[in-house]
Parts: C-alpha cells; structure tokens; sequence
C-alpha cells in the first residue's frame, strides 16, 4: 500500500500547476516517501482553509487519506480526531 501512495503522489507532482496547486506540491513533497494519514490530513486542511483546492485536489488527497488509513488500520474519524486533541500536530 505504501508504494501505491508513493506512486500516486508522485503523478500528482507531475500534474501542472494549474492542474495542482504549487502550494500542496510542496507539501506532498514533504511525505511522499512516507504517506502517514495525518501528513495527507494535513495537505487537505491546508489546501482547503487556504481556499486554494479544487475538486480533483480534494477528491485525489480525499482518497490517498482513506488508503493511507485502511495501510495503517485506523479510521479515518480516529485520525481526524487525533488531530484535534493535539492541534497544530498534523505530520
């Protein structure tokens, strides 16, 4: 699963900038080579706060979230609420 994460986004670093964001390329960039649920959680937040997220970016990360969590055995929720017990701990 791991690898699958990897491969995925290294083709989203591949897209254009207008296709995806520079912003959240600097933050895949940060964990492509270790995908964890709350670095990917973490892009998703700030490409969507940041109003910088179109539909694809949101549905691709929203994807490579819920894979990164079914690799790791946990829920989405749990992740989601781990983050929130411990703000600004996202990666």
């Amino acid at each position: 699963m791991q690898q699958t994460l990897t491969q995925l986004a290294d083709t989203l670093l591949q897209l254009s900038d207008r296709a995806l964001d520079p912003v959240a390329k600097d933050l895949i960039r940060k964990w492509r080579d270790d995908p964890t649920p709350k670095a990917i959680l973490h892009t998703l937040d700030v490409i969507v706060n940041g109003g910088l997220a179109s539909a694809f970016e949101v549905n691709a990360l929203d994807i490579m979230f819920g894979l990164a969590c079914d690799a790791q055995g946990v829920s989405k929720q749990s992740v989601i609420d781990a983050v929130r017990a411990k703000p600004g701990r996202l990666s």
